[in-house]
């Protein structure tokens, strides 16, 4: 038997039993009872004797029992304890007791209630924390109810159509999970108007963005507004300085949305506390100050409200009057009656942030709505294991660099306001921005003024500085044998790394090889090993698919799934469609289809790409990979050392500083030859797909993106990640977490020498360079300032950052190998083909894979000329020309051409037919005179021949590339003629007025090196000019270094005038 409880409660027959306490007081409210109503007189329970029973599924129950004083209690807390049974206590002696055990159990309920109030800092001085002291924020949330803090600036739930002009209220952002800040659940709120409000308010605030965008049409901020509009020191000393601060527009989409969410927080919680009578907290007693009283608003403060109110309801009745029916004129004319309402609105939403932000606070910050505001943002719901009620959230205090990020975010859109309240202000005298501008900074956005933002601006000053010495109040724990850390609350085992990647990794091989490549068996892998890359190339669209080294390998990949559809009935029967007007075409419903797999195919690989590569980027820099150059930019997906190479550039710091930062990753090679494949086959078909639905359009270069071009959201990254843990059957994590876990597990797991490689921008001056005096001397001996050796040549800033690319290669390696990444996907690699397949693959390796220049028998040579210069019945001038152009781009063409014509007889002809046939690459033109070259990009432009003309630096590559004899002569142009030649783009060097090269030798430097530099590039070699007489041949073969040249000669001779200077002598004058 035990001791408990039994409920005796009158209104209803009850049997309730229980063996504790706190449990019977739980059971009260089921009869509509509180157990403080139990008394003596008034029992609600009684003490009992309890025997337990099996229930189904194995459950205990209690049922009441006599006590028997002959028999010892068989469960009570006295049985087996050799204790005698102590007699009966007496009444007032058992009332004692059982509120001495109530009160226990009430103590620990007012602990959980002590703990939903915010507490005052205390006075020991070991639990005073800095910060805190330092803004005030405990004393001026001191005994607020935290789930009362939360709703006062929550943002109504999204997704009631209570907004008039359709608009939606909530923030329908899709929230970054990298991200600190967090929306802490959308409040019930009935409030329509508040709805409609915030909708407008997030209407005036991508309005005013527009004006700072640098993709809007209508930007007004230029780069000394942008610097006057962050002066916030009131300097102007330092405004023309080039490392002035200035407001940095530019904003990720995910930052924009959280940062405008964050300022309709601000409108709402004016709205909740500062103009509903109730003010939104609870007093707890008469002498309890809350917000309300402290918050002093000014007079423009409370007109610009009831402005809001005043122009939300002009709008309302207009949008009824648009709503009924009516002819088209009265239609027209109550639309254009909501749109002025409208804009009205925005107007006063305008003026009413303006109102907050111009206000002096003094030494009483809270005055402030703002700064309120502010304080709490400084709550944020605490980490707990267990499940808080709604209606008692339990909060802490955040870090300093976390709600340091909510006063960045609220500083940005105070500037964007501010900057767009002067833009309309002088909307009619646009160069009176800067003097406003700089007038309105000055008195209420500086560190220095006693306004809300100026002390806004001090506190993170004071923040930033904290933050830098504060350690995380979350730690990484490992386990005694070093497999396991916990973070948080999660824990995971470095086994279930392996795990997770190898599920993922294998369900995206099957979705490859049997959904996107539609089950084929012939199919060889696209490996890394095999492939070459030219990590310099900056053409538009290149990419190691574009490379002219991989053109065998690659053969028939770019139409290898459409030859399958047409090869296959059963995929006819599936893509295939009849068209309403008798033709066929491709079905929608089965592109949509495979584009599903395509996205469920890139889920799976997202994975395998950012975990075992190395410490995981955050979600935007991994978004940001692309697979193909750009108009601005390289790709990310290079080949290097025969591995996939994963080089970013984009960090998350870049919109605050705008400087780029290297992030370098080298994937498995199993994964990365699966990514390679899935480039080379299905691209190509995609890129079909979306022409059916958009004739002309261009897939998006990036990888993680739609059919249509939209690029994933950053959130969808943890939730990839977050649905992958739950296939492979591990715990789960999202992107945050991980990037924590993995700086621990770098630490832990690796030596200091090989944390090294992980902390590319982290390294000792004593490591950088250790010989900084020979350094310094190589740059005297190469005749340039220690500066430009340092910085412009090579790419490299100093002599340990030239192995950055060797670092990040051993920091992957050294990931891979801990969780042994590569040993377990070897076995997951795509099925081996056939035994006859395999001896081909193996054929194909040991060709010389060369590529030919184009060549041409007489009957193409003219019919090149003719579309050259679209003329049907064009002949070749002269039988040299004929000869020169056959010499050049026969059958058998030889490495060395001297062409030597007269002037006029078509020698540039020759190297024009030649860039224009079937197959051609580039032709270097070298040209020794300015005036030469301006006559010959003449005659390029007037037969619309694509030509470049080459600087030190230029990579691009064109038809014709015309280059000056003095920039031939450099390393630069040999570097980036043998790139051209490494990659087989470069059919033939041709170098016109060749006789220069004997002529102007003595005063002209660089014709005499000419030679020199262009026999180090390997290609043909065609030197034309009109001026080479027979006998300088030997010597012109000589100075040239020419060996058996092929010579195309036909007679230069010109009529030759003779005259004679006389000279007379005169009366010294003219006459």
């Amino acid at each position: 038997m035990y001791e408990g409880y039994i409920c005796t409660c009158t209104e209803v027959q009850c049997d309730y039993c229980t063996r504790r306490a706190r449990k019977m007081y739980d059971h009260m409210p089921v009869h509509g009872r509180k157990a403080s109503e139990h008394t003596n007189a008034m029992p609600l329970w009684r003490a009992c004797k309890l025997q337990t029973y099996f229930t189904a599924k194995g459950l205990i129950d209690y049922f009441l029992v006599e006590e028997d004083p002959s028999l010892p209690l068989t469960g009570g807390a006295l049985a087996g304890s050799g204790l005698s049974i102590m007699a009966s206590t007496s009444q007032e002696e058992g009332k004692l007791f059982e509120d001495l055990k109530a009160d226990i159990i009430q103590a620990s309920r007012d602990l959980d209630k002590e703990a939903e109030i915010v507490q005052d800092v205390e006075a020991s001085r070991a639990d005073r924390v800095p910060w805190l002291v330092h803004t005030g924020f405990p004393t001026h949330l001191q005994g607020l109810r935290d789930t009362e803090i939360m709703s006062s600036y929550a943002l109504p739930r999204s997704g009631d159509d209570d907004d008039d002009d359709g608009g939606g209220g909530g923030d329908g952002d899709d929230d970054d999970d990298d991200d600190d800040g967090e929306e802490e659940g959308g409040a019930v709120d009935t409030d329509i108007d508040l709805r409609r409000i915030l909708a407008a308010a997030e209407s005036t605030l991508r309005d005013a963005y527009k004006l700072c965008s640098d993709k809007s049409p209508d930007r007004k901020m230029t780069q000394q507004r942008a610097k006057r509009l962050s002066n916030f020191r009131s300097d102007d000393s330092h405004m023309s300085s080039a490392k002035a601060s200035k407001f940095r527009s530019f904003k990720n989409e995910s930052s924009l949305t959280s940062y405008f969410r964050i300022t309709k927080q601000l409108l709402a919680y004016y709205y909740r506390v500062v103009y509903r009578v109730d003010g939104h907290f609870t007093r707890e007693g008469e002498s309890h100050v809350v917000p309300q009283d402290i918050i002093e608003t000014t007079p423009l403060q409370r007109q610009a409200m009831e402005d809001v109110i005043g122009a939300l309801r002009r709008r309302e009745k207009a949008a009824k009057g648009r709503g009924a029916p009516s002819c088209d004129k009265k239609e027209g004319i109550a639309t254009r009656d909501y749109g002025e309402c409208d804009a009205e609105l925005k107007h006063t939403i305008r003026k009413f942030y303006i109102s907050l932000i111009c206000q002096t606070v003094g030494s009483r910050p809270f005055r402030s709505a703002i700064l309120s505001f502010c304080a709490m943002l400084s709550r944020t719901k605490a980490l707990t294991r267990r499940v808080d009620n709604e209606q008692h959230k339990r909060c802490t205090w955040r870090e300093p660099g976390n709600f340091n990020s909510n006063l960045s975010a609220l500083t940005w859109t105070a500037q964007v306001i501010l900057f767009d309240f002067v833009c309309f202000q002088k909307q009619d005298d646009e160069d009176g921005i800067p003097d406003l501008l700089d007038q309105m900074c000055k008195k209420y956005f500086q560190q220095m003024a006693e306004t809300p933002f100026g002390h806004v601006l001090q506190w993170r000053l004071y923040l930033f500085a904290a933050s830098r010495t504060s350690l995380t109040k979350h730690q990484a724990r490992w386990s005694l044998d070093g497999e396991t850390v916990d973070y948080m609350g999660t824990k995971l085992h470095m086994e279930q790394v392996t795990q997770l990647v190898e599920s993922e990794f294998r369900q995206a091989h099957s979705l490859l090889y049997d959904k996107l490549l539609f089950g084929m068996r012939d199919v060889a892998p696209i490996e890394a090993w095999r492939l070459h890359d030219d990590l310099d190339v900056d053409d538009h669209g290149a990419s190691w698919l574009t490379d002219g080294r991989n053109r065998e390998i690659l053969a028939g990949t770019h139409d290898a799934l459409l030859r399958q559809i047409e090869e296959r009935a059963d995929l006819r029967q599936v893509f295939v469609r009849l068209d309403p007007n008798g033709g066929v075409r491709l079905c929608p419903k089965a592109i949509a289809i495979y584009e599903a797999h395509v996205q469920e195919f890139l889920k799976r690989m997202l994975a395998p790409i950012s975990v075992p590569s190395g410490p995981p980027l955050r979600s935007p820099e991994l978004l940001s990979i692309t697979y193909i150059n750009t108009g601005a930019r390289r790709r990310s997906v290079f080949l290097w050392e025969k591995m996939v190479m994963i080089y970013v550039r984009y960090s998350k710091s870049q919109e605050q500083t705008g400087e780029e930062k290297d992030n370098i990753r080298f994937l498995p090679p199993a994964v990365g030859n699966l990514l390679l494949t899935y480039l080379a086959f299905v691209l190509p078909l995609r890129q079909a797909f979306l022409r059916q639905s958009k004739p002309g359009a261009l897939l998006s270069p990036y990888l993680w993106s739609k059919l249509g071009g939209e690029v994933w959201r950053d959130g969808m990254v943890s939730s990839c990640l977050r649905r992958a843990c739950m296939r492979a059957e591990v715990p789960q994590f999202q992107v945050a977490w991980w990037r924590q876990v993995a700086a621990s597990i770098t630490k832990e797991k690796f030596s200091a020498r090989e944390q090294a490689n992980f902390d590319m921008d982290e390294i000792a001056a004593s490591e950088e360079v250790e010989d900084e005096a020979d350094l310094a001397y190589l740059a005297g001996m190469s005749n340039h300032s220690f500066r430009t050796f340092n910085y412009s040549y090579a790419g490299s800033t100093t002599l340990t950052v030239t192995s950055s690319l060797h670092r990040a290669y051993r920091a992957s390696q050294s990931w891979r190998s801990l969780f042994r990444i590569d040993q377990v996907l070897q076995g997951k690699r795509p099925p081996a083909v056939s035994d006859t397949q395999a001896q081909g693959l193996l054929n194909a390796c040991k060709k010389v894979r060369f590529r030919a220049r184009p060549a041409a028998k007489e009957d193409g040579i003219i019919a090149a000329a003719r579309r050259l210069h679209n003329d049907p019945e064009l002949q070749l001038r002269r039988p040299g020309q004929r000869d020169a152009m056959l010499a050049t781009m026969g059958p058998r063409a030889p490495e060395q051409v001297i062409v030597v014509l007269a002037t006029g007889s078509g020698k540039t002809l020759v190297f024009m037919v030649g860039a224009t046939l079937a197959g051609a690459e580039t032709t270097i033109l070298i040209l020794p005179t300015v005036a030469l070259r301006g006559n010959m990009l003449g005659r390029l432009d007037k037969v619309a021949l694509k030509h470049d003309i080459w600087r030190p630096g230029s990579k691009e590559s064109a038809p014709i590339v015309v280059v000056s004899a003095e920039a031939a002569c450099t390393e630069a142009f040999l570097e980036y003629a043998n790139r051209l030649s490494d990659r087989q783009c470069l059919d033939r060097i041709v170098i016109d007025e060749c006789h220069l090269t004997i002529t102007a030798s003595c005063y002209r430097r660089s014709m005499s090196q000419l030679a020199w530099h262009v026999r180090q590039i390997r290609t043909q070699t065609v030197w034309l000019t009109a001026t080479l007489p027979p006998i300088y041949q030997e010597l012109f073969f000589e100075h040239n270094k020419l060996v058996r040249p092929h010579i195309v000669r036909e007679s230069t001779n010109r009529p030759n005038i003779r005259y004679i200077v006389q000279q007379e002598r005169g009366l010294g004058n003219l006459c």
